[in-house]
């Protein structure tokens, strides 16, 4: 008698349980890695906002973005990036890929924060009422009109896309994933203009950071991983 052949489970089944082995992999160290990152970067963001090397630049308005009206309901979708970014290195199959994420994501920061640093921008911001909305009054508490020029909101957005993308390819996710990711991308950057937070040019600028160096350091990545899996073949 032929043994019969298990089924072939669909793609829809495997990827939940990939996501949930990726995601227990170096959980401890994601973690950690993700906390102290972003605890660093803000020391050093708020740093170059209240200490300016070089006189500040007045970044333009655009008929654009007077047409975008400000929208408190946005501000959420703003926050949420903090969340976003975290999926990509929580995804990171193995130490190997996980090191070169964050090697990636710092060499971006350190991009950004030099253009704080050597040209520091601000823009002129409108007074918005936030007195209704707690998470408003929070981001208006802690986030001045400063180091605006390129948006890191908007450019770590990208990058995070750009990654979860590879991911997202790699574990078979299905097409509505992708859709998600990349609607989650496009709301974070809408919701810098609908809040007020950044005008156009900010945005444009994060969009050119955030991809060259998600498509760059994605595209190494996958080199990196090509040239592992040549060699155990050869070996």
């Amino acid at each position: 008698m032929q043994p019969v052949a298990a089924p072939v489970q669909p793609t829809s089944v495997r990827w939940p349980r990939e996501a949930a082995r990726r995601i227990g992999t170096l959980w401890w160290l994601k973690a950690a890695g993700t906390t102290l990152y972003m605890w660093a970067f803000f020391q050093l963001y708020f740093y170059l906002l209240n200490h300016q090397a070089y006189p500040v630049t007045v970044i333009p308005l655009t008929a654009l973005d007077r047409a975008i009206a400000f929208s408190p309901a946005w501000v959420l979708v703003y926050f949420s990036l903090w969340v976003y970014v975290s999926l990509p290195g929580a995804l990171q199959a193995n130490w190997t890929s996980l090191f070169w994420h964050g090697v990636s994501a710092l060499l971006m920061c350190a991009v950004g924060l030099a253009f704080y640093y050597l040209h520091p921008t601000t823009f002129v911001q409108q007074a918005i009422d936030w007195s209704h909305m707690p998470p408003g009054r929070l981001l208006q508490s802690v986030d001045r009109a400063g180091n605006v020029f390129p948006s890191m909101h908007v450019a770590y957005a990208i990058f995070a896309w750009a990654w979860l993308r590879r991911e997202l390819r790699q574990m078979q996710a299905p097409r509505w994933l992708h859709a998600v990711n990349a609607l989650w991308c496009i709301a974070i950057g809408y919701s810098t203009l609908a809040t007020k937070q950044h005008v156009v040019w900010d945005v444009v600028a994060g969009c050119v950071l955030g991809a060259a160096f998600g498509v760059m350091t994605v595209r190494s990545a996958d080199w990196l991983q090509d040239r592992r899996q040549d060699a155990l073949t050869l070996s």
